[in-house]
């Protein structure tokens, strides 16, 4: 009796330390699927109020005096994230404009805002624009067009987490222009064409985003990144010169710019250097872009430039050289960069200690390679797995396919990418009577950087060939959090009459990575998977979560879904959780649980929301809220013994303004440990002791603690 009260008091013991120490930090998680929408006026369910149409002015400023601003009727909304100040339907003529710029928010640090659907022109002076924001945050400037303007849009002086999205800005002096400090910034999806300069970000911007922005015929750079500005990402770009030869460069990165990534641009037709990186410009990474018809070199490292990264690019029918590095310009990596010349101009290396290895250089554009790897049959359907390659062995872009099965076009929804190069075909079946009838499946594919391909094959599809089936999958979400952290996701597996299916091959692809290796199966038909944190901005692409499921006796299941989660999504946390089990009874017809939650300065949570899971099932109908922070729970009592596996009892515990709390834990409880009274003894005051210690020197300070507990408990005995 003396050891099973023993046992009973370290499970208590144990059961209340691994509580305490499970403070993971969470931010609140949004219930369900997250759907992305592309309307930016969408926000916390309610869509804003659609203003009407003014061009009776010459200028609007706003000097931190929103609320001013608002009692005009071509402003509506109160500031907040879910009901911002809406400018939008506005027409200004700024040739008259005191301030020199047609619209100018300055000092805007509090107040969230949309300018949308606004047409400036005219706006002259030197740092005047179209659209101006000053020492602003929190503004998403969407479908504006700053046509014929001294600077189309211009962001300065400490302009932080705004987002320019979707604008218009041509036949200005830059297009769009981020000067001095300004950090956290979206520039996406903006057209600048036939401005002196396309956008500029200079003078210590960092961690900006610049992508699939379209920017033709400028006059001297598309892109540049100058003066101390670093960790910015320019991707998606397309630069090109079309009806004129001005552009003197594609991407230009010079001044002591470091650790930026410049990362699949389309560059076309520069004067003379399709990507530049120049003077004191470090550990830069350039992959993935294609850059052709250079008058000068492709891609160009100029002296006093090391550590950048120079990969998988293509680079053609540049004039000198595809690539090339200045002396001086050392210490570089030029790795996998398919180059192709007709003069057999491929690389230039002048300086020292460059890793230059692995490129491919041809005097012709590669081609493709396609190859069926997988084909099998159910009764109502034929797929076909195919892997698509360049003729190099990389994976190329592809850009379209259009297929024919038996002369039909087969639609497009029907052809997935399941991961890069690797696509799945639903097809109609046919079945042959013999194995001279065959059907054909051909297809053009268009990939970027290579040849355009025509690929036919004759397949074979026999009715002895199909798989039996018995029954569907069937899957649910049952919960999702989703964190600046982590997006965590627990499913179920079950089948068409509600019965967990524990023996399933599941493959997950997060944004085209296969993360299928971080799947848990928690048991009874759950699985958990931990997911990277993507936040994404306003008008970014959502992401694509797809996911395969198979098991024996059933129809694969396969899905996708996209996710669009953004940074003023998450909400502010103003304090953390923390939790103590009060009171715990074991016994063998039930587990009762009592404990309470309270925030870091000891006051109560008494609207906690609390989902729990015992053995894989949800109880979290049966918590009951006792009131002054206390919630209790009755388990079914599962008791196992020493050789067997313990029970899993995970929980989810959010509130809002605090940080939401995860933890797991596994449970074993000996039914010799059950006490005759039918009752676990109650948390002793060296438990709670115990708990405190864990929380203030550790675990080595428990185990210590521990210990010497167990050691007087034994002399007690004795």
């Amino acid at each position: 009796m003396v050891k099973s009260k023993k046992k009973i008091e370290l499970i208590s013991i144990l059961f209340g330390m691994i509580l305490a120490i499970s403070n993971i930090q969470f931010f609140d998680f949004f219930n369900g699927w997250i759907n992305d929408t592309e309307d930016p006026t969408f926000f916390e369910g309610k869509r804003l109020k659609n203003a009407g149409y003014w061009d009776n002015l010459s200028f609007i400023y706003i000097d931190d005096n929103w609320s001013a601003a608002a009692s005009y009727d071509w402003c509506n909304g109160d500031g907040s994230f879910g009901n911002p100040y809406v400018l939008e339907n506005i027409t200004i003529n700024a040739s008259s404009s005191p301030k020199g710029s047609g619209i100018y928010i300055k000092n805007s640090k509090n107040d969230y805002f949309i300018i949308r659907n606004c047409t400036i022109y005219n706006a002259a002076g030197s740092y005047n624009a179209g659209i101006k924001l000053e020492n602003t945050t929190k503004g998403t400037l969407i479908n504006n067009n700053c046509t014929n303007n001294e600077y189309g849009i211009i962001m300065l002086n400490s302009c932080e987490n705004n987002s320019i999205s979707e604008n218009i800005c041509n036949e200005n002096f830059p297009g769009i222009y981020i000067w001095k400090n300004c950090n956290n910034n979206t520039i996406q999806g903006n057209t600048c064409n036939f401005d002196s300069l396309g956008i500029v970000l200079t003078e210590d911007c960092n961690n900006n985003s610049i992508r699939r922005n379209i920017i033709k015929d400028t006059v001297g750079n598309g892109i540049s990144i100058r003066y101390r500005s670093n960790n910015n990402v320019i991707s998606d770009n397309i630069i090109f010169n079309e009806l004129t030869t001005d552009m003197r460069r594609g991407i230009y990165i010079e001044q002591n710019c470091s650790n930026n990534v410049i990362f699949k641009n389309v560059v076309n037709n520069a004067q003379y250097h399709g990507i530049l990186i120049s003077i004191l410009c470090h550990n830069n990474s350039i992959f993935e872009n294609s850059v052709q018809n250079s008058g000068q070199i492709g891609i160009y490292v100029d002296a006093v430039c090391e550590n950048n990264n120079v990969t998988d690019n293509y680079t053609y029918f540049n004039g000198l050289y595809q690539i090339s590095t200045e002396t001086l310009a050392d210490n570089n990596i030029i790795k996998n960069n398919i180059m192709v010349s007709e003069d057999y101009n491929y690389i230039g290396d002048f300086g020292a200690n460059n890793d230059v290895e692995g490129n491919y250089q041809l005097p012709t554009i590669p081609s493709l390679c396609i190859d069926v790897i997988d084909q099998f049959s159910l009764t109502n359907e034929f797929i076909v797995t195919l892997n698509i390659s360049s003729g190099l062995g990389l994976d190329p872009w592809v850009q379209s396919i259009e297929m024919w099965w038996d002369g039909i076009l087969v639609p497009l929804e029907n052809i997935t990418e399941i991961e890069t190069g690797l696509y799945n075909v639903s097809l109609v079946p046919k079945f042959n009577a013999t194995e001279t009838d065959l059907y054909l499946l051909n297809m053009t594919v268009i990939s970027a950087n290579h040849y355009e391909k025509y690929f036919e094959t004759f397949l074979v599809v026999k009715n002895y060939e199909i798989i039996e089936i018995f029954d569907a999958i069937l899957v649910e979400i049952v919960n999702s959090i989703f964190s600046l952290e982590c997006f965590n996701i627990t499913f179920s597996v079950l089948n068409e009459a509600s019965l967990p299916i524990n023996s399933t091959s599941i493959q997950i692809w997060w944004d085209g990575n296969n993360v299928s290796d971080n799947i848990q199966n928690i048991g009874n038909g759950l699985y958990f998977i931990s997911l990277e944190s993507i936040i994404i901005k306003p008008n970014e692409d959502p992401i694509l979560l797809n996911i395969t499921i198979s098991a024996n006796g059933y129809i694969s299941k396969y899905f996708e879904t996209y996710l669009a989660i953004r940074h003023y999504e998450i909400p502010e946390i103003s304090d953390t959780m923390s939790i103590e089990i009060v009171d715990s009874i074991f016994s063998l017809d039930y587990f009762n649980i009592t404990f309470s939650i309270f925030n870091g300065s000891s006051f109560q949570i008494s609207s906690a929301l609390i989902q729990i899971w015992w053995d894989g099932n949800n109880v979290s109908d049966d918590i009951q809220n006792i009131g002054n922070g206390l919630y209790f729970i009755s388990l079914e009592s599962i008791l196992i013994d020493p050789d067997e596996d313990p029970i899993l009892l995970n929980m989810t515990i959010s509130a809002d303004g605090y940080i939401t709390k995860y933890f797991e834990t596994y449970i074993a409880v000996d039914p010799d440990a059950v006490s005759s009274k039918g009752y676990f003894p109650r948390i002793t005051p060296i438990e709670v002791i115990i708990i405190t210690l864990l929380l203030i020197i550790g675990i080595p300070g428990v185990v210590l603690g521990l210990l010497i507990y167990l050691l007087k408990k034994r002399r007690t005995i004795n």
